[in-house]
């Protein structure tokens, strides 16, 4: 789904509708994928697919500038992953130049 309006603004990039349409969709997609990704009881959730929309930049650019595979980048993304290396964190943030906090967002535990 991202991809597509991605590609919608990539053709017609002058264009401010379908720069809205994308934040619109973007954020539907974030709304459906915090829903769904994340296992119960997790309050640390990982941004870095808003980190790379932001960027316009893709997980394979992203995992071959770092040296991490798409494999652990997705998983990462998804946020089906315990824990990450202080070393992985400062690459990721050295090539989106964003802080950790960009990345990391501590979610209060919804009753």
């Amino acid at each position: 789904m991202i991809e597509g309006v991605f590609q919608l603004c990539r053709r017609s990039s002058s264009d401010r509708k379908s720069h809205r349409l994308f934040y619109d969709y973007h954020k539907i997609f974030l709304d459906i994928h915090k829903t769904y990704s994340y296992p119960p009881g997790m309050a640390i959730e990982v941004r870095l697919d808003l980190m790379l929309a932001k960027r316009k930049m893709k997980l394979t650019e992203l995992s071959q500038r770092v040296g991490i595979s798409v494999t652990n980048l997705s998983l990462l993304k998804t946020g089906r992953v315990r824990a990450i290396r202080f070393s992985t964190l400062d690459a990721i943030c050295r090539e989106l130049e964003c802080q950790a906090g960009d990345l990391l967002e501590h979610v209060a535990d919804v009753v």
